[in-house]
């Protein structure tokens, strides 16, 4: 919450497409909402790179047919990253939402590999990582 003025901070949302018309559009809805602040869009992958790191924002959108495989190397930076950030994939297509998260373990066995296995299968994770569009070969992991 923002205490100087009794309100919670925005959201804040940087969109990566590789389509100019869906990104123009996917900001002007979300321009919208009061609790998010849109900080941009982006259509190159290199450009895109470099605006995480200096914009640092809370939840990154990707959006079109291709966006997860064009912009996998940004994702990757992002993920890899000490930045929270989530990472939303929007497609149109089928109307699903893949998020993408971080979850760092150290394990010292093959069995904490084993528990994570495990517990991604159970759906007991928040975080899915892949950059597929293809429901069926993106995996839970935490």
């Amino acid at each position: 919450m923002d205490k100087g003025r009794g309100r919670r901070k925005k959201t804040q949302v940087l969109v990566f497409s590789d389509q100019t018309l869906l990104a123009d559009g996917i900001e002007d809805v979300l321009r919208c909402e009061e609790s998010v602040e849109i900080l941009g869009w982006e259509t190159d992958p290199d450009r895109a790179r470099r605006s995480i790191s200096q914009i640092h924002p809370d939840v990154v959108i990707l959006a079109g047919a291709n966006a997860a495989d064009a912009f996998a190397p940004a994702v990757m930076a992002v993920l890899k990253g000490d930045l929270a950030v989530k990472v939303v994939e929007v497609t149109l297509e089928s109307s699903h939402l893949y998020i993408y998260g971080k979850e760092v373990r150290v394990v010292q066995e093959v069995q904490g590999l084993l528990e994570a296995i495990e517990q991604s299968a159970a759906g007991k994770n928040d975080a899915v990582v892949g950059t597929s569009s293809d429901p069926g070969s993106v995996a839970k992991f935490g």
